[in-house]
């Protein structure tokens, strides 16, 4: 029952990509840090530094407190929005690149097994 397996697998998941948001969503604040003035390897300093120590420490799910409260981004008054907190936000292309993978790879693929394939066997039995 693959659909049971892939259900018991989506809250570890989104464990593991709740985790994960507060340093995809440091590439907004650094790019939002820029466009407001500052300098970008000084920002990405702070970033790295700040998120090095979150890991470190085990308080990931604080490195965008930490790093709004960084005088660093604090005096650009740049800050984390909460829609960037969305995971839906970070996937780009990949619902389009899907859809076309199995629109325009896989029916030739399956074409060709068809014809090197045996056709099923129905087996009947008679008790």
């Amino acid at each position: 029952m693959p659909g049971v397996a892939n259900t018991m697998r989506e809250p570890m998941i989104a464990r593991h990509v709740a985790a994960q948001m507060p340093f995809l969503a440091t590439e907004h604040l650094l790019m939002r840090g820029v466009k407001a003035g500052g300098d970008r390897q000084r920002l990405h300093e702070v970033i790295r530094v700040h998120s090095l120590s979150a890991v470190e420490d085990g308080t990931a799910d604080k490195l965008l407190a930490r790093l709004g409260a960084d005088p660093a981004f604090k005096s650009l008054k740049v800050a984390i929005l909460p829609e960037e907190m969305d995971p839906a936000r970070y996937i780009g292309r990949a619902p389009r690149q899907v859809d076309d993978f199995l629109d325009q790879v896989v029916p030739p693929v399956l074409r060709r097994i068809d014809a090197v394939a045996p056709t099923a066997i129905t087996a009947e039995v008679n008790v």
